[in-house]
This record gives structure tokens, sequence and C-alpha cells, in this order.
């Protein structure tokens, strides 16, 4: 027993002994980490006076209030629009494919049908009727002028008229309906002949095929939904305000929509619906933006943040957008700490307005910063870092 005792107290010297030795690896002299870069930097006073630095104390000012609320990008109904066949036939051709950007009234694919044939058919038939109903009733009018021909006659001219008139204006209607547009009547009257009863599908409205369900030879019936057409001109953002900002919200309200997935760039808009009720779960008010949305870069489930202006005013700490430095993802700041001597600190910011940059984390109101020449001291910092790595 005493000999377990005496080898358990070897095993724990052995160990602190080894722990004290990488310890001393991972330490330098002075006791700091020597993969830590320094974060100070001193300038001679002609290194300075080179630089022309400028400074600007952080300070609190008031502003119009702004509540920053996490968001994301939804669909929108009034931008998809669904496209189908109205009338049986089969695909002819399809034009477009998933993905593909499409403008409002783009041929997306063609549908050959023995209904729109028939429908077309009877077009030209009472159209071509309607044309002799005209030219029997100005004969029989010019005619009843010289009393050549009854009242009787010129009024059944007339009703006969009236009868082909709503007969080609009700087959008109049916070639409407089933897809056919002005440009397609047109295109029929002309050329009776050579017109091919194919069904033009058309886009409503311009944006993105988000689905297709189309394949050359397919049969097709009304209602089944054959491409989605996702509309880009605009995006809607929802986001969840909490209790403490509900009395600040109300439609028309200015918002900036910022995601990390397009760093530095920002899209405006306005509040166009709050709800009306508060989320069960997450106890939020969902409120909708109205974004432009260029190029379609903003797709639905993208999460950011939206910064909402109300009408409140508000107390911030803020620096020009000058001093802010950045370094990858992160924001710093060149403070002040004597003449000549400067900190590179790590800070968080917020708001962006009149050319200052609202600082939430790492500075306090008072402190000066730098302001100008800071391109020239980041280059002199990242120097020294160099010099302290050889």
């Amino acid at each position: 027993m005493k000999h377990l005792v005496l080898l358990s107290a070897l095993f724990l010297l052995l160990a602190g002994c080894n722990s004290q030795d990488s310890a001393g690896d991972r330490t330098s002299a002075d006791g700091t980490a020597p993969d830590t870069p320094p974060t100070d930097i001193t300038l001679t006073g002609e290194e300075a006076g080179a630089m022309k630095l400028a400074f600007t104390p952080a300070s609190l000012s008031e502003t119009q209030k702004t509540v920053s609320v996490p968001a994301r990008v939804i669909e929108d109904p009034d931008q998809i629009a669904a496209v189908s066949a109205l009338i049986d036939g089969r695909i002819g051709r399809v034009l477009v494919r998933q993905g593909q950007a499409v403008s409002s009234g783009q041929v997306l694919a063609t549908v050959v049908s023995m209904e729109l044939g028939n429908m077309i058919a009877d077009l030209l038939r009472s159209e071509s009727d309607l044309h002799t109903a005209e030219a029997a009733v100005a004969r029989l009018r010019g005619l009843s002028s010289n009393d050549a021909v009854s009242k009787k006659q010129l009024m059944e001219a007339e009703n006969a008229h009236a009868g082909a008139q709503a007969s080609a204006a009700a087959a008109l209607q049916r070639c409407k309906a089933a897809g056919m547009n002005a440009e397609d009547v047109a295109a029929l009257r002309k050329n009776p002949q050579a017109y091919e009863p194919e069904l033009k599908l058309r886009a409503p409205i311009g944006g993105v095929i988000s689905m297709r369900n189309a394949s050359t030879g397919m049969p097709v019936s009304p209602g089944l939904e054959l491409f989605t057409v996702l509309g880009t001109q605009y995006a809607t953002v929802e986001g969840s305000v909490f209790e403490d900002d509900f009395a600040a919200l109300a439609p028309s309200q200015e918002a900036v929509f910022s995601t990390t997935a397009y760093p530095g760039k920002t899209f405006s808009g306005t509040i166009f619906y709050v709800a009306p009720t508060v989320d069960d779960a997450s106890h939020a008010l969902p409120v909708r933006v109205r974004l432009s949305n260029p190029g379609g870069a903003l797709k639905p489930n993208l999460y950011g943040r939206l910064d909402v202006r109300t009408n409140a005013r508000d107390s911030v700490l803020s620096v020009p957008a000058d001093a802010i430095v950045y370094d990858g993802s992160d924001r710093y700041l060149f403070v002040v700490k004597g003449e000549n001597s400067f900190s590179y600190r790590r800070v968080e910011t917020g708001r962006e307005f009149d050319n200052a940059v609202e600082i939430t984390r790492g500075i306090a109101a008072g402190e000066q910063v730098v302001s100008g020449g800071v391109f020239h001291l980041k280059s002199r910092y990242k120097l020294s870092l160099s010099a302290e790595e050889e």
C-alpha cells in the first residue's frame, strides 16, 4: 500500500513538470503570448507630421431612432405567377429552362391543341359571316333610300347583321380566353392559311423561372401548372419586432435591409404591412418591407438585419465614417493613447448616418480617434507587425 502511494505521488510530480514545460513553450519572457500581435503603435514626431493626422472625439449625438431587428426575405404572392394551359392539348415546344430570367410577355412554351384549332375555325367562319351580313345591310340601306326594298327586308338584314356581330364577338372571346392575345389574333387575320394553331404560353410578369413542369409532347389540361415565374423587380422582407419597440412602428416608415451575403451593400424600402397580432411563438410583431431588388439579388429565405427609421429620437455614440478601419470582417479604430501613440482597437459598429458610424461596443464617449490620415497610419501599423514577425 505504501509503495502505491509513493508511485502516485511520483506520477503527479512528473505531470506537473510537463505541464510547466508546456506552459513555458507557449509564453514569452514578458508573460505575453508571442503569437499575439501588438495592439499599440508609437510614431516619431516626424512620422506623425508627415501623415497629417486628424483627430475627432467619439461623441454622443441625438438622431432619429432606428429599430434593428432580425429579418428574412419571404415569397411575396404579388411577385409569383403560375403559368398553365387553359385548354387541352400537348406541349409543342419548350423555350425556357429552370432558373432562366424572362421578361413579361415572353413565350415560355407552345401548346398544340385541336380544341384551339376548332376555336380558330369558328372565329374565321363567324367573321366571314359578319362581313357578308355587313355587305348585305349596306346594299339594302342603299336600295331602301329609293324604296326599292321593303322595311321588313331591311329589318331582317339588320337583325342578321346583329346576330353575326354577336357570334363573331363570342368566337373572339373564346380564343382570347384560351390564351390568344391581340398579336396572335392579328397574325391569324392577316394570313389564316399560314397560322399555326399553337397556343403560346407567356410569362405574366418579368422574373426568373423558379419551377418548370413542361416537356415536349407532354399532354396538358386546364389547371396543370407548367411554370412558376418568381418576380425579381421587388423583394419582400419580414422582420420580427419585439415589445419594447411596438409603439415606434408605423406603415410608410423607411427601412434598410442588410445581409452578410452582400457585405457593405444595403437595400432600401418602406414598411407596407404591420401585423395586427403578435406571433404566439416568438412574441414578436411581424412587419414587412418591400424593397427594390436590382438583378434579383434578394432571394427567398435569405437572412439579414432590418433597420427601421422611426419618428422617435435616440442618443448614439458615433465617430466619423473615415475613422473606421476595415480589416476582413472586423472593424477597428486608432484610439489616441498619448502624444503620437495609438491603440489599434477592435470595435462593433451599428448604423451609418450623415458620414458617421454608430459604435455599439469598444470605445467610450470622449475618447479621441484618428479620423484623418488613417490609411497611412494603418500601413505603418501593418509594417510594424511585419517587423515584429521577423
